[in-house]
């Protein structure tokens, strides 16, 4: 039985498992998120797979993605020539 939480995956490594993403990736921050830090997403843009980091003003740590501001990044991000994806 697993049981979820707060501390799940306390002490759980996963910086192996980003290093080894090789497309490019887009990470949406809520910048009001308790989950992802703006020091992690930092660290995230550093290593691993070419990345884009877009944040989100006002939302925390899961932005719905119902608005045209936000599905708008998707979009851009998903039909950007290579050169742009990261940025």
């Amino acid at each position: 039985m697993i049981e979820f939480g707060s501390e799940f995956l306390l002490g759980v490594d996963l910086w192996p498992v980003w290093n080894a993403v090789r497309c490019p990736t887009l990470v949406l921050r809520g910048a009001e998120s308790g989950v992802l830090s703006a020091a992690t997403a930092d660290r995230m843009r550093n290593s691993g797979p070419p990345t884009r980091i877009v944040e989100l003003a006002g939302i925390g740590h899961a932005p719905w993605l119902m608005g045209n501001d936000q599905t708008d990044v998707i979009c851009d991000f998903l039909f950007a020539p290579d050169a742009q994806i990261v940025g």
